[in-house]
């Protein structure tokens, strides 16, 4: 009996647009388009709230973009750099 052929997986691609928070300047990408995207928006700004109330009222997925600086400012890395 020959061997099944290879079931087909089909991928799936998420685009991500970065940084939302700093404004409102883009609202009408928001509100606008149909566009299945996820906005990656930094919390604690001026408009963090704002931007994920609309995006997720339009449906738009929604990712918690943390830094992941130190917050004292230094790093491993930079240590290392200045040895």
């Amino acid at each position: 009996m020959p061997a099944a052929p290879p079931s087909v997986v089909l991928g799936r691609i998420v685009i991500v647009i970065d940084d939302w928070g700093y404004n409102m300047r883009n609202r009408d990408f928001i509100v606008d388009n149909n566009y299945h995207v996820t906005l990656s928006i930094l919390p604690f700004r001026v408009y963090s709230a704002d931007v994920a109330r609309l995006a997720f009222d339009k449906g738009k997925g929604i990712l918690v973009h943390m830094p992941m600086e130190p917050q004292n400012g230094s790093s491993t890395a930079s240590k290392r750099r200045r040895s």
